[in-house]
């Protein structure tokens, strides 16, 4: 093969490229082929992408191979920088993350106790005071798993009002309450208090 044949075969961000520079992007934790030309990518920060890869067929003349072996496309096998079909076909994770479309997974809108208390600047105290008292519905709005209660995010929302890192301490209108916060967060150091 030519240097030109060569130039045309090569894939959208190698996979040798990224793993030989030490780049150090968002690595795959685990793929799923869902059709030909769809992948569903587990990244290690536990995002979830599905990425069609039909547009790579128009760039790079490796790719064209699902279109007459589609079975090949579910062959794929991944490490933490890309996605290898075999020598001539793969995609880096640099690529995968940029051209997926995020999924939402049951666990994006949970919250240990710790990130809950640290993004509202409400003490933790106050927080298990309110499970108590039944302001949070267990089961539903909170659960215990071991010693940690999750709660979820809503539910937060609901009973503290907006997160730290969105309020404007400006806009006028807030409730006393979400002002006392955000001012006992600033006292006690707390790194999302507030928009300025």
């Amino acid at each position: 093969m030519g240097d030109k044949e060569d130039a045309k075969n090569k894939t959208a961000g190698s996979v040798q490229e990224g793993m030989e520079s030490g780049y150090l992007g968002h690595e795959i934790r685990s793929i799923r082929c869902l059709d030909v030309w769809m992948l569903e990518v587990l990244f290690e920060e536990g995002i979830k992408k599905v990425v069609d890869l039909r547009s790579l067929a128009e760039q790079y003349p490796g790719f064209r191979i699902f279109y007459e072996q589609p079975a090949l496309f579910f062959a794929a096998e991944s490490n933490p920088y890309g996605v290898i079909w075999n020598d001539d076909v793969d995609v880096s994770e640099f690529w995968l993350w940029e051209n997926g479309r995020t999924v939402s997974t049951a666990f994006d809108d949970l919250l240990s106790m710790k990130e809950a208390t640290e993004r509202w600047g409400v003490n933790e105290s106050t927080m298990r005071k309110a499970i108590e008292a039944g302001r949070f519905i267990v089961g539903e709005d909170v659960k215990r798993f071991g010693k940690q209660w999750v709660l979820a995010k809503g539910a937060v929302e609901r009973l503290y009002g907006p997160e730290l890192s969105e309020i404007n301490e400006e806009e006028l209108g807030y409730p006393e309450h979400v002002m006392r916060r955000l001012r006992y967060a600033k006292e006690h150091g707390y790194k999302s208090a507030g928009k300025k």
